[in-house]
């Protein structure tokens, strides 16, 4: 992030050597019926042979010919962009492997990190790849050429900051490219930026999505010399509905549907976590258990113990990461459980050996303009859609089948079919392009912000990056431009010659929102100093961190249900804080809340250590440059207590090799009731032998609060073992050393907290 402020001469050098290829004007277009034949002329698509030679063909051992939408893009594509919307499973991401095979560097954009992480794996059967998600600083593994396989918001994160992999990059891979659309709301925006980018620089574009909709709209926008369009499966969908009346009769319906498909592999999707929880308690009820070990609290202790066999599991994001993966493992295994409940989780990057998927969407009826009735659904039709690619997908189905069903209620019936219909038959529109004429003003600023840093505060280059937004023409007369760049101006994050301030640069740099950051800076003015400054700090940074934090009380333990009311009541009443504020969760995180042995924080909350890197260079960066009214070392020690839920006194100690949350927080009591101020204190304490007896004697203390002497005298040798000097999260330390110093610290980290004291 900042650390690529500084790259910015470096990248600059090099691009003049990328060669850029022209878009051809001539552009062909296919569209392939579900048959596999071409929509106008009706004649059957000559399947190509495939050749050996071509190194990505070892994604394809099981086969001799490519399918049909492989062979048009083959036998068609030779240089510029192209668009292939086909369904799922049909192997499109063999599309791109042909067009990067002579290409040595570019950039592969997915909305998730696993898909990053599929897609990754897929290229290191044959050639090398590296992954930039955010776990990590923009630094890629000291590669100078190459591929790489990115998430939207790094993607955006990298070319903002002129990072050298996208400014070399001669050839860039959006898929998942519906993420375009309004309904994705915050990826929608990243990804028509990242899309912007792309256009801005000429660097051609293989741009892949099952479910987007106007490809003649997509189409005259990105200007493609191939165009794709297929309706075609290897497996042909069987979609059905069945219909109920009364909410109650929901679960009913959908038991009577397993049931009657004793030997399929079924995903049931409920269009919510209640939802789910609910059936997967039904079911169990009904004899099939399940695989989940975390369950909601309010019937875990009637769950009968038992061994297995196991035969269903509900994946949602509550579900802890490593539980998530054996599921799938599961669900994937010819002897696994054979009725899987999943969210959005699954909607991508997923593929499963389902037959059968069982969608439950849940029906809202609304007026239109013309005052006639519909109804909106959710999950939205365009997710259904991708619900639906999960079942018979090609080489992974055992019984080459593929059946949608989808239980709705009856009055809604005729409605959700037509929606399912149509959903692809609208005009392709972005989130920006929707509603351009209703933009505010923190809305263009944080786009233009960004385009003014890539251009280095020429306008008229940042207002053509602009431009090359969907409907970027659309920016021309509204005058949201000028009042843009008055308002950057007048908060001093652009200089009177429109390039970003130093302070601009920052924000720009990390991809926050001005009016957050500005919101975030006002808020810390009067932030609480003495015993209570962290308490007050992490609830005002808190908008800095995208995630939600919002807390599922039923599945919590009742030691740790009676913990937070107990925290929250605090909260209410000595910080002022709303009950309902789920800021109070993340407090409750990063004061230790779930660092008691056998206590286990929400699975969302497993995405903070890739945040808290970030987030650390930011708000060094700023506090040292004097931007915020924050100590440098407050700044450390916050994004270490967002890392690892450890309280910021203490919390660099959750970046010590083999500690992490719980021996942490027991170290943190440990140190408290030692009496020693700090994590510093106590490394240094337990360094010498009459230090380490008093720890020891510390811990023997606290065994009523569940701390066992034989894990305090672990974590203590820990300490020991692993520092001299406390130096924290080598990755979060690294990222705080690029923003102070302009360079990494090679020899160790411990130099820059040094330095900050």
């Amino acid at each position: 992030m900042s650390e690529a402020i500084r790259e910015n001469d470096t990248a600059g050098a090099d691009a003049s050597k990328v060669i850029r290829l022209p878009i051809p004007i001539k552009q062909v277009k296919f569209k392939i019926n579900s048959e596999g034949l071409h929509e106008e002329t009706g004649e059957k698509v000559n399947c190509l042979k495939i050749d050996r030679g071509l190194s990505f063909t070892k994604l394809l051992p099981k086969v001799d010919f490519f399918n049909p939408v492989q062979s048009l893009f083959i036998g068609h594509y030779k240089k510029g962009s192209a668009i292939v919307a086909s369904t799922t499973g049909t192997g499109k991401t063999i599309c791109p492997h042909f067009a990067l095979k002579d290409v040595a560097n570019f950039v592969y954009v997915v909305p998730t990190k696993s898909l990053a992480n599929q897609i990754a794996n897929d290229f290191r059967q044959y050639r090398q790849v590296n992954i930039k998600t955010g776990d990590t600083n923009t630094r890629v593994s000291g590669m100078r050429a190459g591929g790489v396989v990115t998430t939207i918001d790094s993607f955006v994160a990298a070319a903002r900051n002129r990072v050298w992999w996208v400014e070399d990059a001669e050839m860039i891979v959006l898929d998942e490219g519906h993420f375009l659309l309004d309904e994705f709301k915050e990826k929608s925006l990243l990804l028509e930026e990242a899309t912007g980018f792309c256009l801005s620089k000429g660097v051609p574009v293989i741009f892949l999505s099952a479910t987007i909709p106007g490809i003649n709209d997509l189409a005259k926008w990105l200007k493609p010399s191939v165009v794709i369009e297929s309706k075609w499966r290897p497996i042909l969908l069987d979609r059905k509905f069945v219909v109920y009346e009364d909410d109650e009769e929901q679960f009913e319906t959908v038991l009577r549907l397993v049931r009657a498909r004793p030997d399929k592999k079924i995903i049931l999707v409920p269009h919510n976590k209640t939802t789910g929880w609910s059936w997967l308690r039904g079911l169990e009820g009904k004899g099939y258990m399940a695989l989940n070990k975390t369950v909601p609290s309010s019937w875990a202790a009637k769950r009968k113990k038992t061994n297995g066999p196991f035969m269903c599991a509900f994946h949602n994001a509550d579900v802890p990461q490593d539980e998530r993966e054996a599921i799938e493992i599961s669900y994937r295994s010819a002897n696994g459980i054979r009725i899987l409940i999943a969210t959005s989780t699954l909607a991508y990057g997923f593929n499963s050996p389902a037959d059968t998927v069982i969608l439950c969407p849940r029906s809202k009826r609304v007026q239109t303009g013309n005052g006639r009735n519909d109804y909106s659904f959710e999950p939205s039709p365009i997710n259904m859609l991708q619900f639906e690619g999960r079942a018979g997908r090609c080489g992974f189905s055992t019984t080459n089948s593929a059946e949608s069903i989808i239980v709705i209620k009856s009055a809604a019936r005729e409605y959700i079919e037509n929606a399912l219909n149509s959903c692809l038959d609208r005009e392709f529109d972005t989130s920006l392009g929707k509603d351009i004429n209703s933009l505010s003003v923190n809305t263009t600023a944080y786009m233009l912000l960004g385009a003014l840093m890539m251009s280095k505060g020429d306008t008229t280059c940042a207002f053509k990056h602009m431009e090359s937004y969907f409907r970027g023409y659309a920016f021309k007369g509204t005058g949201l431009l000028e009042k843009s760049l008055d308002f950057l101006k007048k908060e001093e994050l652009l200089c009177r010659n429109n390039s970003p301030t130093y302070e601009g640069r920052i924000v720009a740099s990390n991809c926050v929102h001005p009016h957050v950051y500005l919101g975030v800076k006002h808020a810390l003015g009067d932030y609480t100093k003495g015993s209570h400054r962290y308490k007050s700090l992490i609830p005002k940074i808190r908008p800095l961190l995208r995630a939600q934090f919002k807390i599922e009380d039923d599945l919590l333990g009742k030691e740790e249900r009676e913990l937070l009311s107990k925290f929250r009541g605090h909260c209410v009443e000595f910080l002022n804080m709303k009950e309902e504020d789920d800021a109070i969760n993340l407090l409750f995180y990063c004061m230790g809340g779930f660092g008691r042995p056998g206590m286990r924080a929400p699975s969302h909350f497993e995405t903070l250590p890739t945040n808290a890197v970030r987030l650390g260079g930011f708000l060094t960066e700023l506090a040292i440059k004097g931007y915020l009214p924050i100590e440098p070392l407050e700044a450390i020690r916050l994004s270490h207590s967002i890392a690892y839920g450890i309280i910021p006194r203490y919390s660099l100690l959750g970046g010590v090799k083999g500690i992490g949350m719980i021996s942490g927080w027991i170290l943190s009591k440990i140190g408290k009731a030692m009496g020693l101020p700090d994590d510093h204190s106590l490394c240094k304490a337990v360094m010498t032998r009459e230090g380490k007896k008093a720890a020891l004697e510390a811990a023997r203390g606290l065994e009523g609060m569940g701390i066992r002497i034989k894990d305090a005298r672990a974590a203590i040798e820990k300490l020991i073992n692993h520092t001299g000097v406390l130096a924290g999260n080598r990755w979060i330390m690294k990222n705080v050393s690029k923003a102070v110093f302009g360079a990494r610290v090679t020899d160790s980290e411990e130099g820059v907290l040094e330095m900050l004291v």
